[in-house]
C-alpha cells in the first residue's frame, strides 16, 4: 500500500481516534481526505492478535469512511517491562554523573530514563518499545510536561537520534541536558514521596 498523500500517525492518541475506536489504539492512522485508514500490525507469536483483528473489523464494518489494512510481520514482540522508580531515579543520577565526562552517554542514558517514566505512569499504552516521539506525546498530552518542555524535548530528540543512528561527532552539550534530567526528576520524587512504586 503507498502512503503518498496520507497524514501518517504512529500509535495515535486518542483524540485522532473516532468515537468508535475509543477503546482501541491501531499501530498506526493514515488520513487523506476520502481515505481513513486503521493499521495494524501482527507480528509472530503476538498473543490474541487475531482476536484483535476480527474485533477491529467488527468495529469498522458500518464505518463506510474507514477501512483496515493488516501487516504480517515475522518478528517476536519485544515487551518490555516497567521498572521502579527508584531505579529510574538512580539511571538519572548515572547520566548526571556522565554529563560533563561523556554528555552522549547522559543523553542516552536520559531517554531510557525518560521511555521508563513514560512506561511506569502509562503502562497499558507503553508495554512494546516506544519512539521518542511518541513517549513526549504521552507525556505532553497528560500535562506531565508543559509546551515549552515538550518543544526542548523534541530539540533533545532530535540530537538523541543523531547520536544513535551513529552520527559520533554530534555535539551533545550537558546544559541541554542538565534541566531534562531536572524535569524528569521533578515528575517522578512527588510520586515516590507519595509510596508510589
Amino acid at each position: 500500500m503507498g502512503w503518498q498523500g496520507f497524514q501518517v500517525f504512529i500509535q495515535p492518541s486518542g483524540k485522532l481516534l473516532p468515537d468508535f475506536l475509543q477503546r482501541y489504539r491501531p499501530d498506526a492512522l493514515l488520513l487523506k481526505e476520502d481515505d481513513k485508514v486503521l493499521v495494524e500490525v501482527v507480528r509472530k507469536g503476538q498473543p490474541h492478535a487475531e482476536a484483535r483483528v476480527r474485533r477491529l473489523k467488527e468495529l469498522i464494518a458500518d464505518q463506510s469512511e474507514w477501512r483496515l489494512e493488516v501487516v504480517y510481520s515475522g518478528e517476536n514482540v519485544l515487551a518490555v517491562r516497567r521498572v521502579a522508580l527508584e531505579s529510574i531515579l538512580e539511571t538519572l543520577g548515572s547520566a548526571e554523573d556522565l554529563l560533563t565526562k561523556e554528555p552522549r552517554a547522559s543523553l542516552l542514558l536520559f531517554w531510557a530514563s525518560l521511555e521508563a517514566t513514560a512506561r511506569n505512569l502509562f503502562p497499558n499504552q507503553t508495554s512494546r518499545p516506544q519512539s521518542p516521539g511518541r513517549i513526549i506525546e504521552l507525556l505532553a498530552g497528560s500535562g506531565e510536561v508543559t509546551p515549552s518542555e515538550a518543544q526542548s524535548l523534541r530539540q533533545l530528540m532530535d540530537l538523541r537520534n543523531r547520536v544513535i543512528h551513529g552520527e559520533l561527532n554530534a555535539v551533545v552539550k550537558p546544559s541541554d541536558i542538565k534541566p531534562m534530567l531536572q524535569l524528569v526528576r521533578q515528575i517522578l520524587e512527588p510520586r515516590l514521596a507519595n509510596g508510589d512504586r
